[in-house]
């Protein structure tokens, strides 16, 4: 039975929140399949600086002659020239997700439990 019948309730909605008053958080995360491992670290913006600044945090926690290989989406900072030859530089191989579908990424589902659980 759906709330437009006769004699039933409209659910109770959230209403939308396009405010953050307060500033927002970006949470830049690694995900290691191997070990099952999730490390992140927060930034008050995401931008290529900022996502650098991640990339060699990241690459520090495995040995020099290790490939890393990355899952991105395509947002920009990931796509900038100075990310991608630091990246090449520095031994870590991107794999660029299609638009619309980041459930390709295995971090993803990671994200929607952490929200719904620690930041709620």
């Amino acid at each position: 039975m759906c709330w437009e019948h006769e004699g039933s309730r409209r659910p109770g909605r959230l209403p939308a929140t396009y405010r953050r008053d307060g500033g927002v958080r970006h949470l830049l995360a690694f995900y290691d399949l191997e070990t099952g491992r999730l490390d992140g670290w927060f930034h008050e913006r995401k931008r290529t600086d900022e996502f650098l600044d991640f990339l060699k945090r990241g690459r520090c926690r495995y040995p020099v002659e290790e490939t890393l290989h990355v899952v991105l989406d395509n947002y920009g900072p990931h796509l900038s020239s100075r990310v991608l030859e630091w990246a090449e530089a520095n031994k870590m191989l991107f794999s660029f997700t299609p638009t619309n579908a980041s459930w390709l990424n295995r971090i993803e589902c990671h994200f929607g439990a952490l929200k719904k659980f620690a930041l709620a």
